[in-house]
């Protein structure tokens, strides 16, 4: 005759009855939770992140922490973003995976001013002159950037 009991950490005891009595213990390793992060799409430089951008997933309950985190303003360029994973169940699953995700944070640009831009005209000129060009860029919140950084 035999039994079983899980014990604390999930160590698994099996106690076999018989004409000598015998205790085993054998430890059950822990799983690794499966985690997967579809890349956000661009933001436009001085939007903060949200969770629309941070929503990496996880094949067990459990919750994530971002680095860096919601309501972060980035730089405008390519970021790699961390999530790290902590699930629920830690007797059973390891804690501690990370899954990273690239996000792209982009000026915007409101178009090009006069004379390029002069509805409702259009536009003609002749080939091999010169013509100025004048065009800006703004933040998330429209306000005008003055000066680029270098992607």
């Amino acid at each position: 005759m035999s039994s079983s009991t899980t014990l604390a950490g999930g160590a698994i005891q099996f106690v076999v009855l018989s004409s000598q009595a015998s205790t085993w213990n054998f430890l059950k390793p822990k799983l690794t939770p499966i985690l997967a992060w579809m890349p956000p799409a661009s933001i436009v430089y001085g939007a903060p992140l949200t969770a629309s951008q941070l929503h990496a997933t996880a094949s067990v309950a459990g919750s994530f922490s971002y680095n860096p985190p919601v309501g972060t303003i980035l730089a405008p360029g390519v970021h790699t973003l961390t999530a790290t994973f902590t699930p629920t169940d830690t007797t059973n699953y390891v804690s501690g995976g990370t899954a990273t995700a690239q996000i792209q944070m982009l000026y915007a640009f409101s178009g090009f001013l006069s004379p390029v831009d002069n509805a409702p005209n259009v536009n003609t000129g002749n080939a091999g002159r010169t013509y100025p060009v004048k065009w800006q860029l703004t933040d998330a919140n429209g306000n005008l950037i003055s000066m680029l950084a270098a992607l």
